[in-house]
Parts: C-alpha cells; sequence; structure tokens
C-alpha cells in the first residue's frame, strides 16, 4: 500500500511538472508576443527616445504574477495548503506538519509577490510621464529578483520542493517589491476598495494559515518535551 502511494505520489508530481514546463514555455511566448504588441500599440512615441525600461517592466511583472500563479497551484496539490488544518494533519494524511508549514510560508511569500506585482502594473499603466519613468528607474534591481522564483520552479521541474529548501531569496524579493509598490506610489493609485479587500483578506488567510501551523509545531515540540505529553491550557483556545 505504502509503495502504490509513493508511486502515485511521484507520478503526481511528474504531471505536475510537466505542467509548470509547458507553461513556462507558453510564458515565454506570451512574452515575446506581448512584447512586438506593447512596442506597437501601448507605448507613447516619447518612450523610444527615453527609457526602454518601463516595457520591459511591464513584462518582468506578468512574469511575476504567471509564476506566482504556477507555484501557488503546486504548493496546493503538494502540501494541501488552503484545505482545512484538522484534515491536512490527521493521522490519516500524508502531509507532515513540516511540509505544511514549508507549504504555508511559501504560499504567503509568493502570493505577497503576486499582488504587489499586479499592483504595480496597474499603477504603471495609470501613471503620468515622472511617474512612469521614475517606476522604471527599479527594473534593473526587480530583475535581478526574479531567479528567487525561478529557483523554486527548478525544484518542482526536479526533485520537488522540499521543506529544506532555503526561502531567504524569495522572503528578500516579497519585501523589495512591497518596498516599491508601497509609499508615494500606493497614495498615489488607491486600489479599488473592493479588490484591496480581497487582496488584505486572501494576504490574512496565508498569514493565519502561517501561524497556525506554527503553533501547531510548537504544541508539538511541547508534548515531546514533557513525560506525560499533556497540552499546555494556553493552545487549548487557538488549537481547539
Amino acid at each position: 500500500m505504502a509503495t502504490l502511494k509513493l508511486q502515485m505520489h511521484q507520478n503526481q508530481a511528474a504531471e505536475r511538472s510537466k505542467a509548470v514546463a509547458l507553461a513556462l514555455a507558453e510564458l515565454g511566448q506570451m512574452q515575446h508576443q506581448s512584447h512586438i504588441d506593447l512596442l506597437k500599440t501601448f507605448m507613447p512615441e516619447v518612450f523610444f527616445q527615453t527609457d526602454y525600461n518601463g516595457l520591459r517592466l511591464l513584462l518582468l511583472l506578468d512574469s511575476f504574477i504567471k509564476k506566482s500563479a504556477l507555484i501557488q497551484n503546486n504548493v496546493r496539490a503538494e502540501f494541501r495548503v488552503g484545505d482545512d488544518i484538522k484534515m491536512v494533519l490527521s493521522e490519516e494524511s500524508d502531509v507532515t506538519i513540516d511540509q505544511f508549514a514549508f507549504g504555508t510560508a511559501l504560499m504567503e511569500l509568493v502570493k505577497g509577490i503576486e499582488l504587489e506585482s499586479r499592483f504595480i502594473r496597474s499603477a504603471l499603466e495609470g501613471a503620468n510621464d515622472d511617474e512612469y519613468l521614475s517606476l522604471a528607474q527599479v527594473f534593473p534591481e526587480l530583475a535581478a529578483r526574479e531567479a528567487a522564483l525561478d529557483v523554486v520552479l527548478a525544484r518542482i521541474q526536479g526533485d520537488g520542493l522540499d521543506p529544506r529548501l532555503d526561502l531567504g531569496d524569495l522572503r528578500a524579493a516579497m519585501n523589495h517589491i512591497a518596498r516599491v509598490a508601497g509609499g508615494q506610489l500606493r497614495s498615489n493609485h488607491p486600489a479599488d476598495p473592493e479588490q484591496c479587500l480581497r487582496d488584505s483578506n486572501t494576504s490574512i488567510g496565508c498569514s493565519v494559515d502561517t501561524l497556525n501551523v506554527e503553533l501547531r509545531r510548537l504544541q508539538a515540540t511541547f508534548r515531546n518535551s514533557t513525560g506525560e505529553g499533556s497540552v499546555n491550557p494556553a493552545f487549548g483556545d487557538v488549537l481547539g
């Protein structure tokens, strides 16, 4: 039975890897076409006399959004992030608490990258000339952050995601993108209230999942460190 489960798991991982490879190939093709279309119809004439990086930033943000969504789909499938935590971590589940903790942390980061990238892209499309040129200047530094997403996608296509994967570069990328999206840019381009509420609920949901699973890991550590294996009453209201 265990061998059959392992084989099914490996087959599912292989299918997800193929899906990622196909989606990345489609993304590359789409971006080449978008590049041509934007040159023809979107950019003002002054753009060609000033800064080419604005167009490249638009394409980079599209890439951030697409790659983040790909990772999220795989995290949901691999670690059941988004499912009821009690079911995911039940004795019958094949997902360990370390895997689920890793999945929730990864989901929080890539969802943050997706949401912030969507905001910057929207702001860029509605920016005046000065704002546009100012945003264009951040392209080189943001372009260097794409590698953090590529590392995760390479793992999905290779040996699969593993809790031992260091998320430091991805966290730095998310923080960097959030800094670009914050401050004056967010003041000048307030998001639609309903969309803002949806995005906030999504972000809060990811954070709550991460906190919840870390509390459960702490509970497990406490149980393993006591002879009786009892539960500290402080966990009662939170963990049920």
